[in-house]
């Protein structure tokens, strides 16, 4: 396993397909604690060649991929004793069930129907990475806002965080455009603090709201808490 220079963390290779990559995307800050390098394949048999030379920590496949279907490379690692220890996530049809059935025989760690959904995906790549999964549990953050000389707080719980901003889930109903001060902790000893814009305020069915917020002047020492 690689180490990143100037971290402790190591390099966690993943030999992803295309597809499965774009929806990661919108998680970077589960992929940054990952400390993932990504090596696309765009074949079954290329998945093979980069997990023979990289030593990857996990592949990600597509099951319909070209040359070889993501149980075949599947059937191939686990029977290479140099390679049968690194885990195949397959993301595949629902239906016929056989193809599952397939994947789940050639000794794949999970296999996710399409559309895979990242609330699914997320939570997966964080458990067999070893990683505490932020996004499984809700963190409180604590929402202050400034009317003239009046600051009301309010405590929210978020689960969706990002260098872009945070989504909230409170019982006040804020205002589109205004500005809040955040305070949050991800486990170490200081809580974040941050400035915010709420872009967005949505009605849940439970009665609360979720509020959109967008961070507005992240510190670069912020950046790299979060």
């Amino acid at each position: 396993m690689q180490l990143d220079e100037g971290s402790r963390n190591p390099i966690r290779v993943v030999v992803v397909s295309e597809e499965i990559l774009e929806r990661l995307r919108p998680f970077p800050s589960l992929l940054r604690r990952a400390n993932v390098r990504f090596l696309l394949a765009y074949s079954g048999s290329e998945a093979l060649t980069l997990a023979g030379a990289s030593d990857p920590a996990l592949l990600l496949l597509d099951y319909a991929l070209p040359v070889l279907r993501a149980d075949e490379v599947c059937r191939e690692l686990k029977a290479s004793p140099k390679l049968s220890g690194i885990p195949v996530v397959i993301v595949g049809p629902a239906f016929p069930p056989e193809f599952e059935l397939s994947c789940r025989k050639a000794g794949c760690a999970a296999y996710l129907p399409t559309p895979v959904e990242i609330s699914a995906l997320a939570p997966l790549l964080a458990r067999l990475l070893g990683l505490p999964n932020r996004e499984e549990s809700r963190l409180p953050v604590l929402l202050s806002v400034t009317y003239g000389m009046v600051i009301s707080q309010s405590l929210g719980r978020s689960r969706d965080l990002s260098l872009a901003g945070i989504q909230v889930r409170s019982l006040t109903r804020f205002q589109k455009g205004f500005c809040v001060n955040l305070r949050f902790s991800l486990g170490e000893e200081a809580p974040v603090t941050a400035l915010g814009e709420i872009v967005r305020v949505m009605p849940t069915e439970e009665g609360d709201y979720d509020v959109g917020i967008r961070f507005v002047g992240l510190p670069a020492e912020t950046r790299t808490r979060l």
